[in-house]
This record gives C-alpha cells, structure tokens and sequence, in this order.
C-alpha cells in the first residue's frame, strides 16, 4: 500500500512539474528602439514596453513557482525514501504493524508502543556494534604496540642487550635499563650512520659506472666515425678549436647514419608488411581454391582409390604409397 502511495505521490509531483513548464507566450509586436529615448515615450513603445515588463515578471514568478514545486518534490521523495529505511529497520527488528512511522497512526497505542520498542532494540543494537568497534581498534592499537615491542626487543638483542623488558615503563627507569637503553641507541646511530654512508659510496659508485659506460659508449662512437683525438668528449678539453670541430664532424656522421638506419628500418617495415599481406592473401586462395587429393587403400589383395578433399581409407584398409592431387 505505502508502495502504491509513494508511486501517486511520485506522478503528481511529476504532472504538477511538466504542466507548470509549459511556456505561456502572448502574441506581441515588437518595434525596434523601443527602449531608447526619445522612441520610449511614444504611445506605442511605452505600451510595448509595459507589456515586456508585465510578461518578464509573469515569467519570473513562473520560474519561481516551479522551483518551490521542485523543492517540494525533493522534499517528498526524501520523506519517502527515510520511510522506507524505517519500515526496513522496523522489518527487522520485528515489527508488524505497517505504517507506524506516519502522523496520525504512529499516536496510536499500539504504534507507539512499536516504535518505542523497535528504538529501544536498535539502541542495544547500536550499542553492541560501537562496543565491537572499539574493541576493534583497541586489539589493533595492541598489535601495533606488540609490532613495536618485538622489534625493539630484536634490535636490543642485536646490539648485545641482556635485561629484558627494559623497553616498557617503570623497568625502562631503572639505572641498569636506562644504561642499556642509551648503549643500544649508540650502537644503532653509528650503525645507522655506516649504513648511510654506504648507501651514499653505491649511490656515486652506480654514478661513475654510469658516466664511464657513456664515455666508452663516445668513444667508441668517435673511433667509428674516424676521431683521432683521444678526451674530446671531456671538459675542459672539448672546447678546445681542434675537439670542438672533431666532435661536430662525429655528430655530422652519426646523423647521416642514423638516418640511413631509420631509412633501412623503414624499407624493412614495409617489405615485411608486403610479405605478410602476400602470404595472407595466398593462404585465402588456398581456402577458396581446393584441389582434390587422391590416395590408394590396401586390404589384403584388395585395392581401393580415394578421391576427396580430405581423403581417408575406409574401416579395414590402410593408407599405401602418396597422397596425389586428382
């Protein structure tokens, strides 16, 4: 029933807003200047001009009409929507009168009662899972502080700790923890320390190994294209007149190459295509043109010839000698 009503509401509302979109337009003359002195303070104009202020106001108060309708309709599909959510939440919590949630009905005894009722049930049910929640996060918060705990006690172990649970409080303010605790806190700076140095030494070694493959790589490309001065790739040397016009020629040559190797790349590319297309296209002739095979079956002394697309002897008889186009 609350179904059915929802869906009248709903083709109201929609009618009311589609009648109330209709333009309303009155046939009126216009004339040109109309809003310009002295045009405006003729008889004619200042009638034109009265019209169009009459018209705009009637269309302002239109547009303001339907935006309350519109409103109200955003308020009734909202009101209707939280009815559905309720009448689910009374659903499940075992309610079984309908209707309950609307004025005048939900006064009655028996509603009130009922949505007393479904309350009181979803206020232990909301209770229950904000009680779940915190245990939640407070078994993560214990896992996090184990987590931290056990790294300690493994970094404690690594620097050569002996006391145990010197990381928790009060045992963490003792003389012999409070020791321990800094004596491991040094050995893990100047480990620390090592370590990023370390990390810096690979990180300048990966770079020179990288400069010394792209000066082989130079070298290596100036010994192709003829260079006979060695260093010209290195500053400050590469300004000099005599490395500065070698490197120029080496760059020369390398572009003449490059473009013949995109040249050839390109003169590849396209005969491979061709190759492809052609073979594509003899496979389609394949299909469309079968040629008959033929084959000679045996059976004891008995000889049988097979002519077919694909041939195959019959049951008893065995394939003997070639398969032959017919």
């Amino acid at each position: 029933m609350q179904s059915r009503r929802a869906k009248h509401v709903g083709s109201v509302v929609v009618t009311t807003l589609l009648l109330a979109l209709i333009p309303i337009s009155t046939p009126l003359a216009h004339a040109e200047g109309c809003r310009d002195y002295p045009a405006s303070v003729t008889p004619e104009c200042a009638a034109q001009n009265l019209e169009e202020a009459r018209l705009q106001t009637i269309a302002r108060e239109e547009a303001a009409r339907v935006e309350a309708l519109a409103v109200i309709a955003r308020a009734e599909a909202q009101r209707l929507a939280d009815a559905q959510v309720n009448a689910a939440r009374d659903s499940s919590y075992g309610a079984t009168v309908q209707g309950c949630r609307d004025y005048p009905k939900s006064t009655t005894p028996e509603c009130a009662a009922q949505n007393l009722e479904v309350e009181r049930l979803a206020s232990i049910d909301n209770a229950t899972k904000a009680k779940q929640d915190e245990a939640n996060v407070n078994a993560k918060a214990e896992a996090q502080r184990l987590a931290q705990t056990q790294e300690a006690d493994a970094r404690d172990t690594l620097y050569g700790a002996t006391i145990k649970g010197c990381r928790d409080f009060p045992k963490s303010t003792t003389p012999e923890c409070a020791a321990q605790n800094l004596e491991v806190e040094r050995l893990a700076s100047i480990d620390n320390a090592a370590k990023a140095k370390q990390d810096e030494a690979d990180v300048n070694a990966k770079a020179e190994a990288q400069r010394l493959a792209q000066t082989q790589e130079a070298d290596a490309r100036d010994t192709l294209y003829g260079a006979t001065i060695k260093g010209c790739r290195d500053f400050p040397k590469s300004t000099t007149p005599e490395c500065a016009a070698q490197n120029l020629e080496v760059e020369r040559l390398a572009s003449i190459d490059n473009a013949a190797k995109a040249e050839q790349a390109e003169v590849d590319a396209k005969a491979k295509a061709e190759r492809l297309a052609d073979l594509e296209t003899e496979n389609e002739i394949k299909k469309v043109i079968r040629i008959k095979k033929v084959i000679t079956c045996a059976k004891g002394s008995k000889t049988r010839t097979v002519t077919a697309w694909e041939p195959k002897c019959p049951k008893g008889y065995k394939k003997k000698g070639l398969t032959k186009n017919a």
